[in-house]
């Protein structure tokens, strides 16, 4: 059993808590830009190591493997930025979920406030990083003759979905990871694999291998309806389908667990 029989539950904790949090939206904007301040504290170049980062990131990965894995690629270069900077709000979000509430458990014992909001909280930290890797996008595109146009708009609604979908996955990573220790492990190992079974470094060919693990693989479907309208193209409506399931799904189950082990957590820690 995940919970002692002595803790006791409230139908709707969870979602009363998730609407709090919402609620404090205030306090987890500026400890979370806190905490993402925290992380360049006293380096020179300060949250530019974001951009300096990715910019390296994307020039090791071109060299290794831009001549093999370009195969079905027109545009390799802003391609591979765009997907990675995809993958990382993902990758983020599913390896700092099981960490959450670890991470700030002196507060969690000693505040009377939102379990929420840490999971929010967490959310603004990683959306700092991706706003300083934007200026690589930024230059990569037009230096590479991405055309500008109005179809680029319809990568807006994917960012969305892909923060929507990393706050239920933060939260039930957070639920298990607090629960069972070795989950944090775990998760990094299978993100290890998932980034070589994702098509960010390669592009996925129609009727081979690559074609069948990039429709099966969701984390294809959420890089397609981002990088495909900042390419040019329309995402496809299998992308479209297959993010808004996951998206819609997943909050019904976080909430599930949410109100079920809500009470439990501070027991856990």
């Amino acid at each position: 059993m995940m919970a002692s029989s002595t803790v006791t539950h409230r139908p709707g904790q969870g979602t009363a808590d998730l609407l709090a949090g919402c609620r404090a939206w205030r306090r987890w904007l500026i400890l979370g830009w806190h905490d993402f301040r925290l992380q360049h504290h006293r380096t020179v170049i300060g949250p530019l190591w974001q951009a300096l980062q990715l910019a390296l990131w994307i020039t090791g990965l071109a060299l290794i493997f831009g001549t093999g894995f370009r195969r079905g690629v027109e545009n390799y270069i802003p391609y591979l930025t765009v997907g990675l900077i995809c993958w990382n709000i993902l990758s983020s979000s599913l390896l700092a979920g099981p960490q959450v509430f670890h991470k700030n458990a002196n507060l969690i014992l000693n505040l009377n406030a939102p379990l929420s909001l840490y999971v929010y909280r967490e959310l603004v930290v990683i959306l700092g990083r991706t706003l300083f890797q934007l200026p690589v996008m930024c230059l990569v595109l037009p230096f590479f003759d991405v055309p500008i146009s109005l179809t680029m708009l319809w990568a807006i609604p994917g960012v969305i979905a892909i923060l929507l979908t990393g706050i239920w996955v933060m939260m039930v990573g957070a639920i298990i990871g607090t629960r069972y220790r070795d989950f944090k492990h775990a998760m990094s190992s299978i993100m290890r694999f998932l980034f070589f079974a994702s098509p960010i470094v390669w592009g996925p060919v129609p009727g081979t291998a690559r074609g069948l693990i990039a429709l099966y693989n969701p984390v294809a479907h959420y890089l397609e309806v981002v990088r495909a309208p900042l390419l040019g193209q329309m995402p496809s409506l299998t992308s479209w389908g297959v993010v808004l399931f996951c998206t819609l799904v997943g909050y019904p189950i976080m909430i599930v667990l949410f109100n079920r082990y809500r009470a439990s957590i501070v027991f856990w820690l």
